[in-house]
């Protein structure tokens, strides 16, 4: 017997593999997952001491207009966001971090229905 009027829940995980990769898991009240995402992000250098920038390349199984970068300290509070348009091509994302103190920080991506974490290391 279905409910109705449930309220919707949402849970969210992140899973740290082997190689310092970061991602997170959505799980609703319908016990989706959200989509993998359809580019590739990278964060180099990292770590870092200066200037780091962000390489999104789409894989081509869907396009992605637009991604919301949000920059994020260990306690979860926003240190930058900013939304950019991305074309065919790869593309290059200055972050700026110069004012940062050195630390962990994530870097979330959200585009279409995914969402993905990166952690980089600030020196």
């Amino acid at each position: 017997m279905a409910h109705q009027g449930s309220p919707h829940l949402s849970f969210s995980f992140l899973a740290t593999a082997p190689n310092g990769f970061l991602g997170e898991i959505i799980l609703t009240s319908s016990h989706e997952v959200t989509a993998a995402p359809s580019f590739n992000a990278t964060i180099f250098p990292n770590p870092t001491q200066g200037a780091t920038q962000l390489l999104l390349q789409q894989d081509g199984s869907q396009a992605i207009k637009e991604v919301n970068v949000q920059l994020t300290n260990t306690q979860g509070r926003v240190v930058y966001e900013k939304s950019w348009q991305l074309g065919i091509q790869a593309e290059i994302i200055p972050l700026p971090i110069e004012s940062l103190t050195p630390g962990m920080y994530f870097v979330h991506l959200r585009a279409a229905q995914s969402i993905t974490a990166l952690k980089f290391i600030k020196q």
